[in-house]
């Protein structure tokens, strides 16, 4: 916990869990300085994102332009 990102914050710590049976592959993404966190769960074109279902174009449209801009 509390490792420096080099830009003024913290590195997020994240998990994976590999997907078995009926449970789908999710990765689990906390905050470098709390205990908030997220859950993504992924696979068949499709994301869940903190309980919020939608297909990976719908996700594209709204977190690509997030990531390419500079700060």
């Amino acid at each position: 916990m509390f490792q420096n990102d080099g830009v003024g914050g913290y590195k997020l710590r994240v998990w994976h869990r590999k997907g078995e049976g009926k449970m789908s592959p999710r990765y689990l993404i906390k905050c470098g300085d709390c205990s908030n966190g997220l859950e993504v769960y992924y696979g068949g074109g499709f994301l869940e994102i903190c309980g919020v279902h939608a297909s990976l174009g719908e996700w594209r449209k709204i977190l690509l332009p997030l990531l390419e801009t500079s700060p």
